[in-house]
C-alpha cells in the first residue's frame, strides 16, 4: 500500500507564500471507539518546504511511502485528516492487490500521538512504562517511533536545533537507543528559502519526519510486552521549555508469508524522480537498487536481468546473507550507452532467488525514467566567483572520470574572487563534485542582516562556459553540503 502526495505552489496565501513557514503536515487515520470518542493514529508526517526562492516543478513535488503497516484501519469509512492552511495537496492511495509480506493483524497507539514539553518526558511524567496485552495468533512485532523537535530554547535552540538520545527500555533491561537527528544538507528540494540547509531534529524544511522501526519480538513476555519511552536529561539551560511531535505504535503481525521472496524496494540510479537527485552518485548509467528479504529463509544470492527497454538485456548475479526483512544497496554492473542518445526507460527484474523461483512475483520488477547525462565539448571553462567572509576556504571541487579517478581539483578557493578554470577533457562521462565544509553551500549569510550585518557577505556563483563564452551549465551556488552533475565528452 503506498501513499503519494503531491505539494503543488500554485495556491497561495495573501501573506505567505508556499511553504514559508515549517508548518507539520501529518496524515491521521481517526477510529471510533466504544466509548463513541475518536482515537488519532499518525500514518505519516511531513514538514513543508520553505518558499521565496522555492521551486516545486510545474507538476507539483511528489512524496510517495509504503504505508502498509496501516492496512488494518485503511478499510471501509474512515476520516481522514491532512494538509495545512498553505498549500495544495494531492492525496492519493494506492491499493496494491496481492499478498503482503506478512499480514498487519493490529496498529495501536502505545500512547498518545501529541505534542510534548521536554521537561515532562525526561521528568518521565507522560509517556510512562506501560504493559501492552498481545494478541494470541501475532507472531512479530514493530515498535514505530516518528518524532521530531520543535522550539528555541536554551543556547541550542531546543528542541529543534538540539539532537538528543531517545530510548525503549523493556522489561528484560534491554534498551533501545537513536538519536532524533537529521542531515538537511543533502535535502533534495532545493534551493528554497530559509535556513533549509541546517540539521534538525528528525525532519528538514520539505522532507518527512524520519520514523524509526525497532522489531520486537524478542522483547514479548509470553502474552505482553512492557515499554518505557524515556529521552537524555534536559541541562539547566531554558531548553527543558522545548517540545517534540510524537508518535508511538505497536504493529503486530501474523507469520511470514513466504519463504523465498526478495523485493526490490527502488530504484536509486539511475532515475529521474525528483527525490533521488541529491544522492552523491555518478549518474553514468550504473544501476543502484535496493532491495530485501521479504521470505523467513536467508537470501544467499538473487539473479538479476536489467537493462534498457528495447535494447540488449544484462544479467548479474548478487552474493551475500540477508535474514528476514534486512536490506540491501546492490549495484549492477553498468549499462552500455553506446547509441544512446537522451531518455530512457530503464527496468530490473528479480529472475531467481537462492537458485530457484521468487514465490512473490509482485515485487520482483521496477522500472525507471532516465535522462541521459548531456553532452559538453572536450575544453570548458569553469568559472567560479567565491564568497567573502573568510568562507571560501570552506569550498573545494573535484571532477572523476568514470573510473573514479581525480581529473581536475582544487582544495581551496580564493577569497571574494572571480577565477577560472579551463578544463581539456578526453572522450568520456565525467562528474562535478563542489563541496562545503560547513553544509551552507555559496549562499551570503542572509539571516545575519540583523544581529551581525557585517557577516552577511556576498553570494557566490558557479558557471561552465564553452571557449566562445557560452553559458553551458550553471549550478546553483546554494547547494548546502555538495552539488554534483555528470556529463559526457564526444
Amino acid at each position: 500500500m503506498v501513499q503519494s502526495i503531491k505539494c503543488d505552489q500554485s495556491t497561495k496565501r495573501d501573506k505567505f507564500p508556499c511553504g514559508e513557514w515549517d508548518y507539520s503536515t501529518n496524515t491521521s487515520i481517526f477510529i471510533s471507539k466504544n466509548d463513541s470518542t475518536e482515537e488519532q493514529i499518525e500514518i505519516n508526517s511531513f514538514v513543508t518546504p520553505y518558499g521565496l526562492r522555492l521551486n516545486l516543478t510545474e507538476d507539483g513535488w511528489e512524496y510517495i511511502w509504503d504505508v502498509s503497516d496501516y492496512a488494518t484501519i485503511l478499510k471501509g469509512d474512515k476520516r481522514i485528516e491532512h494538509g495545512n492552511n498553505q498549500e495544495l495537496h494531492d492525496l492519493k492511495f494506492i491499493f496494491i492487490k496481492g499478498k503482503p509480506n506478512r499480514n498487519v493483524l493490529r496498529v495501536e497507539n502505545v500512547w498518545p500521538y501529541g505534542n510534548y514539553k521536554y521537561e515532562d518526558l525526561a521528568l518521565n511524567n507522560v509517556l510512562k512504562s506501560k504493559k501492552i496485552p498481545l494478541l494470541e495468533n501475532a507472531y512479530g512485532f514493530r515498535l514505530k517511533a516518528r518524532i521530531s523537535g520543535h522550539g528555541h530554547f536554551g543556547p541550542y535552540n531546543c528542541c529543534e536545533w538540539d539532537e538528543k538520545i531517545h530510548s525503549y527500555r523493556f522489561s528484560d533491561e534491554s534498551v533501545f537507543n537513536w538519536t532524533v537527528w537529521k542531515d538537511c544538507g543533502h535535502n533534495p528540494i532545493h534551493p528554497q528559502g530559509g535556513t533549509w540547509q541546517f540539521d534538525r531534529a528528525g525532519w528538514c524544511p520539505g522532507t518527512a519526519i524520519d520514523t524509526y522501526d525497532f522489531e520486537v519480538e524478542d522483547k514479548v513476555e509470553i502474552d505482553s510486552l512492557t515499554v518505557d519511552y524515556q529521552i537524555e536529561m534536559f541541562e539547566e539551560n531554558g531548553e527543558k521549555n522545548g517540545n517534540y511531535l510524537m508518535s508511538h505504535q505497536l504493529i503486530s503481525y501474523g507469520s511470514p508469508n513466504f519463504k523465498n521472496d526478495a523485493a526490490i524496494l527502488e530504484i536509486i540510479t539511475p532515475n529521474n524522480a525528483l527525490r533521488y537527485r541529491r544522492n552523491l552518485n555518478i549518474n553514468d548509467g550504473t544501476p543502484t537498487i535496493k532491495i530485501r528479504n521479504d521470505g523467513s529463509g536467508i537470501i544467499r544470492n538473487i539473479h538479476f536481468k536489467y537493462g534498457v527497454k528495447g535494447e540488449n538485456t544484462q544479467e548479474y548475479t548478487w552474493y551475500g546473507y540477508l535474514n528476514f526483512l534486512e536490506e540491501e544497496l546492490i549495484t549492477l554492473p553498468q549499462l552500455s550507452m553506446n547509441n544512446l542518445d537522451s531518455t530512457i526507460e530503464f527496468y530490473v527484474v528479480i529472475d531467481a532467488v537462492n537458485n530457484n523461483k521468487d514465490e512473490q512475483h509482485l515485487n520482483n520488477y521496477a522500472e525507471s525514467i532516465w535522462d541521459l547525462p548531456s553532452f559538453f565539448p572536450n575544453e570548458v571553462i569553469l568559472i567560479i566567483k567565491t564568497n567573502d567572509n573568510n568562507r571560501a576556504k570552506e569550498n573545494s571541487y573535484i571532477i572523476i572520470d568514470n573510473n573514479s579517478q581525480i581529473i581536475k581539483e582544487r582544495a581551496e578557493f580564493p577569497e571574494n574572487t572571480i577565477f577560472s578554470d579551463t578544463l581539456i577533457l578526453k572522450t568520456g562521462i565525467y562528474t562535478w563534485i563542489i563541496k562545503d565544509k560547513k553544509q551552507d553551500g555559496m549562499i551570503r549569510h542572509w539571516w545575519e542582516r540583523n544581529s551581525n550585518p557585517e557577516k552577511v557577505g556576498v553570494n557566490g556563483e558557479i558557471l561552465f562556459k564553452n571557449m566562445a563564452g557560452d553559458t553551458i551549465a550553471s549550478p546553483t551556488y546554494d547547494f548546502a553540503d555538495f552539488y554534483s552533475f555528470t556529463f559526457r565528452v564526444k
